[in-house]
């Protein structure tokens, strides 16, 4: 029974390896103290769960993966070994990285709406409207998640390592 449990197991990650677990989005917000649920609403937000989803900005950057990491962010993220190419292949680093860039914001404006736009936006006052519309979007789609009455399907994000990589 167990071989044919472990045998399933990797069946379902070899066939699946763009879906990712539970356990990804559970882990990061335990990690950094962020609703699961909103990490789930902020990946529908930016790239409708499309790990591969690549997108360019009017500004010359462009933003990668399941969290729509922007490029602006790649020389921090060098140090700890996560490239451009794993934030594509591996969806929970990926959410680990989104958490913690969200965190950031967390820390300087506060756990609330605020920092969830400057995730999309950044903070300067220019950015208010972009802001604001983000902070609309993200709040629908949380509202909805969380109001499905238990009958909510979590995103699956399965990594392609044993292991994702994890920001500290």
């Amino acid at each position: 029974m167990k071989r044919s449990l472990t045998a399933l197991t990797f069946c379902i990650a070899v066939a699946f390896p763009a879906v990712a677990s539970a356990n990804c989005w559970i882990e990061a917000g335990d990690r950094y103290n962020i609703d699961p649920v909103l990490l789930q609403s902020i990946a529908h937000v930016e790239s409708g769960f499309n790990i591969s989803a690549r997108n360019y900005n009017n500004d010359g950057s462009y933003d990668v993966g399941l969290m729509q990491i922007n490029k602006l962010h790649f020389p921090r993220l060098a140090p700890f070994g996560i490239t451009e190419k794993s934030l594509l292949a591996e969806p929970c680093t990926s959410v680990m990285v989104g958490a913690w860039i969200l965190a950031e914001f967390i820390q300087r404006v506060g756990y609330n709406w605020e920092a969830v736009g400057a995730y999309n936006a950044g903070v300067g006052a220019n950015r208010k409207t972009a802001r604001n519309r983000y902070i609309k979007k993200v709040a629908r789609q949380y509202r909805h998640l969380k109001t499905q009455d238990g009958q909510r399907q979590v995103p699956q994000v399965i990594p392609v390592k044993s292991q994702s990589t994890v920001v500290q």
